[in-house]
């Protein structure tokens, strides 16, 4: 580098990454002024010391410089990132050498709660990139676990409940903000409530400490039955007994359908045993249909009281299509309670409530048979169970019926 004859200005173009509009990279042009030397090691010495003055009077200048010895002297950007390119600069005989160094780094946790992160001139990346830094650390450690959405950072509270509401938030970094400002915490930990989707895990207004498993599994319960998805599938109760919480689920649908039903449980310390089991072909009064009941009196109950139910099963000879119960009355009636009054397997399914007569000597309903809707009366007799029904057989004689009409009514009426 040849010495100026006098006093010299320099001008540094630089390229700022961070002030991208659009396509175009915005130049500014910084001028400074430096004293001449009688050595090209002063003159290194004297432009060095000029820029580091625009540097700290104008901070946009946004470079330093630095002279040890010789006729170089170094142009730094104190900004992290390769984000700065100085291409020329004047006076003549002074050159810039190809920009080296600058690094966006990268996302590390080089200690329990120390991290780096990689810059970026997107707000969004750089969200990411924190994120990134925070989690790779150890989320027991720090207490904290970051997501970013956005330009925006958020983090969480490893432990749930208010105790992260003490976790505090503090900033050193420029152009970055937390919302409550620095320093400032964790906010919105609750003990949690029970709602359609969440359950209230913690209990207790200072500590949210868990007062019992009884009380979780309740909790747990609740919102199962309180979720409008959940709740017209299946079932949740409580039991209260024992050191252990127990959830148990039931579907709603009758017989084997709700074995198909996947419990999952995404929480630590409870587990499901997986799908729904125990559904079984069971007889049982099928939706939209009622059983019919007949009483001896109308003010005291008697065991030889019965009740009649449809099964929704074929009739079958191992499977009664029509059922009736005696002895059901709990405390009153002895034996086996209730017990197998009479089971008729009638060669169909039964599809309507059945509808007694006045003296309960007959039922009525209507049954299917493949695409065959038939109507039957039934006169039963005690007999039949509802595994081992009593099977009708046509005798192949038909029932004389006469109609008698009478003040202009009609009646049927059988011989």
């Amino acid at each position: 580098m040849a010495v100026p004859a006098s006093s010299a200005a320099i001008c540094l173009e630089r390229y700022d990454r961070e002030r991208l509009l659009g396509q175009q990279w915005l130049h500014q042009f910084l001028v400074g002024t430096f004293a001449s030397g009688a050595t090209t090691a002063t003159v290194a010495s004297n432009i060095a010391a000029a820029i580091t003055s625009c540097n700290s009077s104008y901070s946009a200048v946004g470079l330093t410089a630095s002279y040890t010895s010789g006729s170089t002297f170094t142009v730094a950007n104190p900004t992290p990132g390769p984000y700065l390119t100085v291409l020329s600069g004047t006076p003549a005989d002074v050159s810039f050498a190809t920009a080296t160094g600058g690094s966006a780094g990268s996302n590390t946790c080089t200690g329990n709660t120390t991290g780096t992160f990689a810059t970026s001139l997107v707000a969004a990346t750089l969200a990411t990139n924190v994120a990134a830094a925070i989690n790779g650390c150890t989320a027991a450690t720090t207490g904290v676990t970051a997501g970013s959405g956005g330009a925006t950072l958020t983090l969480t509270a490893k432990a749930a409940g208010p105790g992260g509401n003490s976790i505090a938030l503090t900033n050193t970094l420029a152009d970055f903000s937390w919302t409550g400002g620095s320093p400032s915490n964790l906010s919105g930990g609750t003990c949690g409530s029970n709602s359609g989707s969440l359950f209230a895990y913690q209990y207790g207004a200072s500590t949210c400490t868990v007062d019992s498993t009884a009380q979780l599994a309740t909790s747990i319960a609740n919102a199962i039955n309180a979720n409008s998805t959940l709740a017209p599938q299946v079932t949740a109760v409580p039991s209260t007994s024992g050191s252990n919480g127990i959830v148990t689920v039931t579907a709603n649908a009758l017989g084997t359908g709700g074995d198909y039903t996947t419990a999952v449980a995404s929480f630590t310390g409870f587990s499901w045993s997986g799908n729904l089991t125990g559904g079984s072909g069971a007889a049982r009064v099928q939706p939209n249909m009622f059983p019919a009941t007949y009483s001896l009196s109308e003010t005291t109950s008697s065991c030889s009281d019965f009740v009649i139910y449809p099964t929704g099963f074929a009739g079958a000879a191992n499977a009664a299509d029509i059922v009736a119960f005696n002895n059901i009355y709990s405390g009153q009636c002895t034996g086996v309670v209730p017990s197998a009054f009479w089971a008729y397997n009638t060669g169909g399914t039964a599809t309507t409530s059945p509808a007694l007569s006045l003296d309960g000597t007959q039922v009525a309903f209507i049954q299917v048979s493949g695409t065959t809707a038939t109507l039957v009366i039934l006169r039963p007799a005690a007999g039949g169970n509802p595994a081992s029904p009593v099977t009708l057989t046509s005798t192949g004689r038909a029932q004389r019926t006469r109609v008698a009409k009478r003040e202009g009514q009609g009646r049927a009426c059988t011989p």
